[in-house]
């Protein structure tokens, strides 16, 4: 199977229709939401990248919104995002009543949020993954590119030996796609899974429950070498100028880290 992950990065993005064919919750407030888009209107996505989403809210009020993708680029005319449900927000919660087969427009791929392992200036022994909540929807993408990577052409020249994957949330409900990243580092021994609950826990939860700082960065990526990596984190504005700033201190270069912010 060939792996075909690149675009054509001058290409202006047009609006399309995409039809939702499936939903799950990923975590009790992040629903998956996968559409296909047929025809030509479908561009291929590099892991990281988003779609701008258009829709027509109660009243007849237009909105728009970005959202990462969540998927592999593979999956030919198929995009899938992970929505956070925000109770008082415009959009989300009208994102969260759609059903199968409801069709919006989007607009996409965009973004230099990116992982590209083909192309050799991605190339790097570390992959250093670190989501807060939401934010761990593009690097799902990464982390789902690799595992395909790994099961299809595990000697692609260029691909990462270690994955590191560090997610923070604010209970163990809502830790975002808690299931399959367990799944994922149980069956591959390369990725080490690292996530942190902030809000109150039962006894039984025996991992971190704190903010990701320095020590827990120290703890987690002890056997790394700053050199030889290459990071990328997600999350609000204070998590990742906290997580930035400790990594600075554990020696990582801000040449290294490839950042994604909102809120």
């Amino acid at each position: 199977m060939q792996m075909m992950l690149s675009h054509s990065q001058n290409s202006i993005p047009k609006w399309c229709n995409a039809t939702l064919i499936a939903r799950e919750l990923v975590a009790a407030d992040i629903v998956l939401l996968r559409f296909e888009i047929v025809g030509a209107s479908y561009v291929r996505h590099i892991p990281g990248q988003y779609y701008d989403l258009r829709i027509v809210l109660p009243g007849g009020v237009v909105s728009e919104r970005s959202y990462s993708i969540a998927n592999v680029p593979n999956e030919k005319g198929i995009i899938e995002f992970g929505i956070q449900l925000i109770e008082d927000g415009e959009v989300s919660p009208f994102l969260w009543n759609l059903t199968v087969g409801d069709v919006i427009d989007m607009r996409g791929p965009s973004g230099n949020f990116v992982w590209n392992p083909l192309e050799p200036k991605f190339a790097c022994k570390h992959l250093i993954l670190i989501g807060g909540g939401s934010g761990m929807v593009p690097l799902m993408s990464m982390l789902r590119q690799y595992v395909e990577m790994k099961k299809i052409e595990p000697q692609t020249p260029g691909l990462c030996q270690r994955v590191y994957v560090v997610v923070s949330a604010k209970s163990i409900a809502t830790i975002p796609y808690h299931e399959e990243l367990e799944r994922i580092a149980s069956k591959f021994p390369e990725v080490n899974l690292t996530i942190t609950v902030t809000g109150d826990v039962l006894e039984e939860w025996k991992r971190y429950t704190k903010r990701i700082d320095e020590e827990v960065l120290r703890e987690v990526l002890g056997d790394t070498s700053p050199a030889n990596a290459r990071i990328y984190i997600c999350g609000r504005n204070r998590f990742i100028d906290t997580i930035t700033s400790s990594l600075v201190s554990v020696g990582y270069s801000l040449g290294d880290i490839r950042t994604e912010r909102f809120g």
